[in-house]
């Protein structure tokens, strides 16, 4: 039929390279062709959005919403620390960034007119959410 079907991209580009050989010099030109086929591309493509959904994924999962049975990381290096694990882990280092806030909410709670100041030093009671916010290419992703 004559039709042409591209399998792939590439380039070709020359180089010289030499050896020493019985006290001479060897020179020679070599032909470089680098060809990247068009269905190994696609397949990295499609490794690296899944590497980077599940590196996403286990990143906010550090995070959880503060909830009966769910732990929070406490401790900022600690926190870190499994971040740079998990981008290791899924090979997205520099492809995905990440950054946490704490917010401290203080509940104060008072017991009577003369016992408040007592009692509500007592009483007083710390919550903390932490949330780990991934960005892809420089965008922030929706934690939804």
């Amino acid at each position: 039929n004559g039709e042409q079907i591209s399998l792939g991209q590439g380039y070709e580009f020359t180089r010289t390279c030499s050896i020493d050989q019985d006290e001479k010099r060897v020179e020679w030109e070599e032909r470089v062709l680098l060809i990247c086929s068009s269905k190994y591309r696609e397949t990295l493509s499609k490794n690296l959005k899944k590497r980077l959904a599940t590196a996403t994924e286990k990143l906010e999962a550090l995070t959880p919403a503060p909830a009966r049975g769910k732990r929070q990381i406490r401790d900022a290096k600690t926190l870190e620390e499994k971040a740079e694990t998990i981008l290791t882990q899924y090979k997205v280092q520099g492809l995905l960034r990440y950054h946490f806030e704490r917010e401290e909410k203080v509940l104060v709670q008072y017991i009577g007119q003369v016992a408040a100041v007592r009692t509500a030093k007592r009483n007083k009671s710390h919550r903390s959410d932490t949330r780990l916010h991934p960005w892809k290419d420089g965008r922030m992703q929706s934690l939804n």
